[in-house]
């Protein structure tokens, strides 16, 4: 009895000792865990300092990086012309002719007007200047400042105003108003702008030791030039002026070139002999012809210098070269030539809307002839000018057929250009191209003049146009974009960051 009741108390005494060992193995464990959920704790709170310490320095860094390249870039102050027409770059026009300046042609452009209140258009395109050549400097001189600083430079009766242009190289110069580079279109509201055009011009004239003088025969029911053309010989510094020859008695010895466009009569003999005489001492001829008339003098002329003139009007239905549903005006190819490769190379299209046709006569001695428009293979030349039936006929003279060449001497020398269509010229149909058509004349123009630099596609024109508003209207759309698109940008911040919380 007395062992069962010490067996008893050893059993008891060794329960106590096992739950002894559980609660303190239970102790260890929840100290464990506390001591391993302060560690996680310590462990997110490092994360998170060490995070918010990492997106601290990103920020900083993105931030200098952003102000030392923002530093670079308007150190080297680089711009790119993002427009198609590339309205603010210069012209190959341009960058021939000041790239040919001698170390001795110093230009200087003064811009009369106040640099802060000069148009941002005109002050871009007069910088590329100062970029290309450091023989030019662009100054600004403000009337109020200098009030007399432009009168040296006015013709008797004129007046300087403001945004005027003086152009200027030793001892001569040209005063460009600003009607002269600005065409306001009362009914668009647009404003054309030519100030490359017009510097250009003046920079040429001011380098140039003599202007070559061109003359346009009148007196037999020529067509006028239109003003695309006479301005482009304008621009580079050409003085065009009218001659009758039979009044004259002949053609004086200043014609630098002599212009026949499009007679609506044959020239008479004693005429022709005149040229011939003129083309023997050393002259140059630029013809148009009228694809409508006939011209046996004026033909008999052209064929002295290898030029044949087909019979009929040319049509081309091949696919390409010709425009809309109008077969006979042509869209030819444009030969790879001197005066035509800047065209070609600008992407531009000659049109020449009813045009005569010329191939070439091979036995003509001392003068070499040159296409330089060409129709297709399919094309021909219509006969039969009054038959609804443009198909090609027996009697039609087969293509390929030029529509404008040139003629150079036995010293390689342009002496005569023709063109076969009279519309080439005019006005509406040039700028339906971009002016190509006056380009293209400009440049044979150039050619014979034996004026190389000028031969290119000219600076086109910016077209700054104005949108006009009432004063209501105005006062909306400046509400919208001062109060307006700010609430708006605020409001969906605000809705941003309560879904995010709410998430």
């Amino acid at each position: 009895m007395e062992l069962k009741e010490g067996q008893t108390v050893a059993k008891k005494d060794d329960k106590k000792a096992l739950l002894n060992e559980q609660e303190l193995e239970i102790k260890q464990d929840t100290v464990e865990q506390k001591d391993e959920s302060s560690a996680k704790e310590l462990s997110i709170g490092e994360r998170k300092v060490r995070h918010g310490i990492f997106s601290t320095a990103s920020v900083i860094v993105v931030i200098a990086l952003v102000i030392a390249l923002n530093v670079f870039l308007s150190s080297k102050d680089w711009k790119y012309d993002f427009t198609a027409e590339k309205l603010y770059t210069l012209s190959d026009a341009t960058e021939k002719l000041v790239n040919s300046l001698d170390k001795d042609q110093k230009i200087n452009i003064y811009f009369l007007n106040a640099q802060s209140e000069v148009n941002t258009v005109y002050k871009n395109i007069l910088s590329q200047y100062e970029k290309l050549s450091k023989m030019i400097t662009v100054e600004y001189k403000d009337l109020e400042l200098y009030p007399n600083f432009a009168a040296d430079y006015l013709s008797e009766g004129q007046s300087a105003a403001e945004n005027d242009m003086i152009v200027v190289c030793g001892d001569r110069y040209r005063y460009i108003s600003s009607s002269d580079y600005l065409t306001q279109d009362y009914n668009t509201g647009g404003t054309t702008v030519n100030v490359e055009t017009r510097v250009t011009s003046a920079i040429d004239y001011c380098v140039s030791e003599e202007i070559s003088k061109v003359y346009v025969m009148s007196g037999q029911g020529e067509q006028a030039l239109s003003s695309n053309f006479e301005t482009g010989l304008t621009n580079d510094n050409y003085e065009v002026e009218e001659l009758d020859i039979v009044s004259t008695g002949g053609i004086p010895a200043d014609c630098n070139l002599l212009i026949i466009n499009a007679p609506t009569v044959d020239l008479s003999e004693g005429i022709i002999q005149n040229i011939e005489q003129y083309m023997e001492n050393g002259g140059k001829l630029f013809v148009v012809l009228d694809p409508t008339k006939m011209y046996k003098n004026l033909n008999g002329l052209l064929a002295k210098y290898g030029v044949k003139v087909e019979e009929g009007i040319v049509i081309d239905p091949s696919a390409g070269y010709y425009m809309s549903n109008y077969p006979t005006y042509l869209l030819p190819t444009v030969a790879s030539h001197e005066i035509s490769t800047p065209i070609s190379n600008a992407n531009l299209h000659i049109v020449a809307p009813v045009s005569k046709g010329f191939s070439v006569i091979d036995d003509v001695k001392d003068y070499t002839v040159t296409d330089l428009l060409v129709t297709s293979a399919e094309s021909y030349s219509k006969i039969d000018t009054e038959s609804s039936d443009v198909a090609k006929k027996d009697e039609d003279i087969a293509g390929p057929l030029a529509v404008a060449q040139i003629v150079t001497n036995s010293d390689d020398k342009g002496v005569l250009f023709v063109s076969g269509s009279s519309s080439m010229g005019q006005n509406d149909i040039d700028d339906y191209v971009a002016n190509a058509n006056s380009n293209f004349y400009c440049n044979a123009v150039n050619y014979m003049a034996e004026a190389q630099s000028k031969i290119s596609v000219k600076a086109p024109t910016v077209t700054q146009n104005y949108a006009v508003f009432s004063a209501f209207a105005s006062k909306m759309i400046m509400a919208i974009g001062i109060i307006g698109i700010p609430l708006l940008l605020i409001v969906l911040g605000i809705v941003v960051m309560v879904v995010r919380r709410n998430n």
